[in-house]
């Protein structure tokens, strides 16, 4: 196998960890915030997980940060988001 081949199936299996997490972000959050407010959940919090769902990262990156006030307000989900690590901008 050429160096190159090497190097594209490593990007390969990185990308298909990165969508395998962001799959199971949507999947944890999606449950975090189903039975709130009366069984009728946090739209802002589902709009992100449908965001990881679809692959979406940097959106949903960005609207954790632009909406933090009030993800706050739920602290298990803000604390949930900020043990991995998304609740600083990336880089």
């Amino acid at each position: 196998m050429s160096f190159v081949e090497n190097m594209l199936l490593k990007d390969i299996a990185v990308n298909e960890l990165r969508e395998d997490k962001m799959r199971w972000l949507a999947h944890k959050l999606h449950a975090m915030q189903a039975n709130r407010n009366g069984g009728r959940g946090i739209s802002l919090v589902s709009k992100i997980a449908a965001l990881f769902n679809r692959g979406r990262e940097a959106e949903a990156r960005a609207m954790i940060l632009s909406e933090w006030d009030k993800i706050s307000d739920y602290p298990k989900i803000a604390e949930f988001l900020t043990k991995q690590e998304l609740t600083t901008p990336p880089g």
